[in-house]
């Protein structure tokens, strides 16, 4: 810090970031994706219905399509 109290900025006028800033920006970023994709997105109980529903569907057609072959 100068004797102002500021701290002193590098050639570009930006004063770097330091390793609790960036922690923090991440933490934000990732709350703000979470709660975005929570706005967005279909609950995760109904994601994991249709992915087994779709699974059974898919089975049951393959099975069928084997004994028919046979």
């Amino acid at each position: 810090m100068d004797r102002n109290g500021y701290m002193p900025m590098n050639g570009n006028g930006y004063t770097p970031m330091n390793g609790n800033g960036y922690r923090l920006l991440g933490f934000v970023v990732w709350r703000g994706a979470k709660w975005y994709a929570r706005r967005r997105l279909p609950s995760l109980r109904k994601l994991a219905l249709v992915a087994v529903g779709g699974l059974s569907v898919a089975g049951a057609a393959g099975a069928i399509a084997r004994r028919a072959a046979s």
